[in-house]
């Protein structure tokens, strides 16, 4: 896995067929973890509180909503999930979190806050806000679904 590689989790489908998120209207956050649990796409009902995030100045626990940036587009058979180019980011602190190695992408919505998609941040080593500003710009095309 390269650094930037953006995952969907297998249980985001169910999520949306069983209703229990709205990629159009719910709020999405982004937020930084720890090696301490590896996410990964057959995580069974992945959410937000089976990860360790990291903490530190500068970064705010639950991470930042960027939902405001995404949209669902309809095309014949496809529907897109679309990020309108957003980039998450957090400024540069000398106390801030020195063991961020995943980022997450979850819906804020409700107490469960099923867990959407996950990108590495690191190299096979962990990222560190004291050493510079963290930032990931989202895929234009988050996801496909294809109807058959």
């Amino acid at each position: 896995m390269n650094p930037g590689d953006f995952f969907v989790f297998n249980d985001l489908l169910r999520q949306m067929s069983n209703k229990l998120v709205n990629l159009d209207t719910d709020t999405y956050k982004f937020a930084l973890l720890t090696a301490a649990i590896d996410p990964t796409q057959a995580d069974a009902t992945p959410v937000f509180g089976d990860y360790t995030e990291v903490s530190g100045t500068n970064y705010t626990a639950g991470g930042i909503d960027v939902s405001a940036s995404f949209s669902i587009s309809l095309t014949d058979a496809v529907t897109s999930w679309l990020s309108g180019g957003v980039t998450a980011s957090w400024v540069q602190h000398a106390a801030g979190p020195t063991d961020i190695w995943w980022g997450l992408l979850y819906n804020d919505q409700g107490a469960t806050k099923y867990a959407a998609a996950y990108v590495n941040l690191g190299n096979g080593s962990n990222v560190s806000l004291a050493n510079g500003a963290v930032k990931y710009t989202f895929l234009t095309n988050l996801a496909t679904f294809t109807r058959s």
